[in-house]
């Protein structure tokens, strides 16, 4: 805009206010130069004390849009018209955080109880305590199976319990179950991240595989009835899947329930096997105390010495078998 005229003063000295009859009231009557200072300028003045105050606020200011990020300015565009809520996204550190604070507020004992009355937690104790309890049982009684193997059909008598190749039969089946339940741990933890991330394949699929060569050793135990070859064949199938169920089902449990209380969890399910193991072993020793010779102390009778106690184990592994197929189709994706 253009200034105003600003009236021009000719200079008056003092000698001549009196001729010119101006008196020093008059003088102040005239306007001060300030009053016809630019409108531009005053505009100016006004912008720059508007961003002093803004500069002095800045910082409970929001952030430029260059300093925001493309997730952070997308949110904040829907939550404009109304779409979502614009919040501040937590780092991971934070949530970590705030996982270790639960986890380290809760006892071992709360963490029992809670996974006590968890249906998903008790299906897996079910799985393993069936799985892994069947293959500790033919781990405490080969011994007596390769006896009643050994000497079906020979003569009845007390010279014949104290053959030396029977020690040596049984220091083979443990060698056998040693080696492959080695074997089924190594082999476990690679296959089973392998299917997983290669193929999508859930882990479980490993368990349900596992409880299949679990039933074929139990099948081979039940209609052999002399041949220490299938006894071989029966203790490398055992005991590849008592190794295949310990190296698998802690990357399970891990998965389903976390790492952060772990051990509490996997040590629970641990337990589990004890109860199986119990009732097979009992229901076995009862089986066969009832087929021995009582002067020698011998069963004579091969697979019928204990054929009922693998009979029950089969039964309750197809259950579980069952229990983890609708595991998996529940799942699947």
């Amino acid at each position: 805009m253009r200034p105003e005229a600003i009236p021009k003063y000719n200079r008056v000295d003092n000698n001549d206010e009196e001729e010119l009859g101006l008196l020093p009231s008059d003088l102040q009557s005239v306007p001060p130069a300030a009053t016809y200072m630019s409108k531009d300028a005053e505009l100016e003045s006004q912008i720059e004390s508007a961003s002093t105050y803004m500069s002095k606020d800045s910082s409970s200011l929001p952030p430029t849009a260059i300093y925001m990020t493309k997730d952070q300015s997308l949110k904040g565009s829907f939550s404009f018209w109304g779409i979502g809520d614009r919040k501040e996204t937590k780092t991971e550190t934070e949530t970590e955080t705030e996982t270790e604070t639960i986890t380290k507020s809760s006892s071992p004992w709360t963490i029992i109880k809670s996974n006590l009355t968890n249906k998903s937690y008790l299906i897996h104790y079910f799985i393993v305590s069936i799985s892994a309890g069947i293959g500790q049982m033919y781990i405490y009684t080969v011994g007596f199976i390769v006896t009643a193997q050994f000497y079906y059909g020979q003569p009845q008598d007390e010279h014949t319990r104290h053959d030396p190749k029977v020690s040596s039969s049984q220091a083979l089946q443990v060698s056998i179950i040693s080696v492959s339940s080695f074997l089924g741990r190594l082999i476990a933890g690679f296959l089973s991240d392998y299917l997983h991330k290669r193929f999508q394949i859930q882990r479980i699929t490993i368990v349900l595989f596992t409880l299949v060569l679990l039933n074929i050793g139990q099948g081979i135990i039940i209609t052999n009835v002399s041949s220490q070859i299938l006894v071989s064949i029966a203790s490398a199938f055992m005991g590849s899947s008592y190794g295949l169920i310990f190296g698998t089902y802690p990357a399970i449990i891990a998965d389903e329930f976390g790492s952060k209380s772990f051990s509490t969890n996997w040590g629970l399910i641990c337990t589990g096997p004890l109860f199986t193991l119990y009732i097979l072993n009992k229901y076995f020793g009862l089986i066969y105390d009832d087929k021995i010779n009582k002067d020698t102390g011998v069963c004579y009778l091969g697979n019928l010495c204990y054929k009922g106690a693998f009979e029950l184990s089969f039964a309750v592994c197809c259950l579980a078998f069952l229990v983890t197929a609708v595991l998996i189709y529940k799942r699947r994706k």
